[in-house]
């Protein structure tokens, strides 16, 4: 419903909000040559389109072109260097290609320029568990879920590394919320 109201919009007006959400919608539903397709004909008009060319990176990484996903990334930065949004898709790819350090480095400096992101704490303290790092994990996966309290699936990673720490209170928190009838399928 979504691309279709978005793509009768964008025929009358060619706003930027309405293409990025357009874009948004196709990668969401897997669509991702769409996407590239949409932002590639409005990158001709605007080629320093710094959230063109976010998306434009985000719609190759998804679709594993991880080589033009960098490409589209740097463009991004390079136009405006402390984006959020760039800078976290950019320590996605980072992790993707199994460079931890620097995913780190992307993600750290995403926080440092908005601290309240529930998917770049969320995606640091997954980095931090793939390198061993369970203490960094856990004080990143509670500040996500302190953001989202019912992303539950930041509660199952923190209830596999609580073993290390024989702490109990995590599944207090956790049968509460199972017990809440209000979480979705995919929350649980």
């Amino acid at each position: 419903e979504v691309i279709l109201e978005s793509q009768i919009f964008l025929k009358k007006n060619k706003n930027e909000i309405v293409i990025n959400i357009l874009s948004i919608a196709y990668i969401t539903k897997g669509l991702f040559d769409e996407s590239i397709s949409l932002l590639e004909k409005f990158l001709k008009k605007e080629p320093n389109n710094y959230s063109f060319l976010n998306n434009l990176g985000l719609s190759f990484l998804k679709k594993g072109d991880f080589i033009k996903a960098q490409y589209n990334f740097k463009r991004s930065l390079d136009i405006k260097p402390n984006q959020v949004q760039t800078l976290n898709n950019f320590g996605s790819l980072m992790r993707d290609l199994e460079k931890p350090q620097e995913a780190i480095n992307y993600f750290k400096k995403a926080l440092i320029l908005g601290q309240n992101i529930f998917e770049t704490n969320y995606n640091l303290a997954s980095v931090y568990q793939s390198v061993g790092n369970y203490d960094l994990s856990l004080k990143f996966f509670h500040k996500a879920l302190l953001i989202n309290s019912k992303f539950t699936v930041a509660d199952r990673n923190i209830s596999l590394m609580t073993k290390y720490t024989n702490n109990d209170a995590h599944f207090k928190s956790m049968k509460k919320k199972y017990d809440d009838k209000k979480l979705s399928n995919y929350q649980l």
